[in-house]
């Protein structure tokens, strides 16, 4: 009986060091929550849709037990004592119609991925704050509002991979850095594709629907 109960501590004492160690990076998860909430203050139409979807968000959770998040897997299976980080975000239709929704989300500076498609969108791409995204290799802005020209410094982002852009209104040329899929179908751009550039791409380059 004696050795069933220690037994039995140790295994509540590991689990206990284990939750521990598993919860999500405190910066990011004060940073989502800062999201959410101001998302839900601003989104009065849709409180109801936006609480559902967020429903997992709160602050008694482990934020990379949330729907819509990734976390480093190779950090939550480590027995390393640093906090597994958020390195992908869903944010696909919660109805976000200004970038400034997206402030702390900028400050996520370890996110690889990262989908704002089919939102309320509207103007341009902040670059600047993009900027902080340098692991970025998946970046998903279609069927929003966005207007303006593609901004070069978008393909500066070294790791950037997978852009599409599809069903928004941009405008003028553009370049393609170093990316292996990209979808500009449905704006207006215009200019000549460059075979060379078009041969680097490994995935179907769609610009259908746009000036040429």
């Amino acid at each position: 009986m004696h050795k069933l109960r220690m037994i039995g501590l140790l295994l509540l004492l590991w689990s206990s060091m284990f939750s521990i160690c598993m919860c999500c990076c405190r910066d990011h998860k004060e940073a989502l929550l800062r999201f959410k909430s101001s998302l839900i203050r601003v989104s009065s139409n849709s409180n109801d849709e936006i609480l559902f979807d967020l429903e997992s968000w709160n602050s008694n959770s482990d934020c990379c037990q949330w729907e819509r998040i990734t976390c480093d897997e190779s950090s939550i299976r480590s027995s390393s004592p640093s906090k597994p980080v958020v390195i992908g975000l869903d944010l696909s239709n919660l109805y976000i119609n200004t970038f400034s929704l997206l402030m702390p989300i900028f400050n996520i500076s370890t996110l690889t991925k990262l989908d704002v498609s089919r939102n309320f969108l509207h103007g341009e791409i902040p670059v600047s704050q993009l900027s902080n995204l340098s692991r970025l290799t998946y970046l998903d802005m279609s069927y929003n509002n966005l207007d303006g020209s593609i901004p070069c410094q978008l393909f500066t982002l070294r790791n950037l991979q997978h852009l599409d852009l599809s069903g928004n209104s941009f405008h003028g040329e553009f370049l393609s850095g170093n990316l292996k899929f990209l979808n500009l179908a449905g704006n207006f751009l215009s200019g000549k594709f460059q075979s060379e550039t078009a041969d680097r791409f490994t995935k179907l380059l769609k610009r259908r629907f746009n000036n040429k």
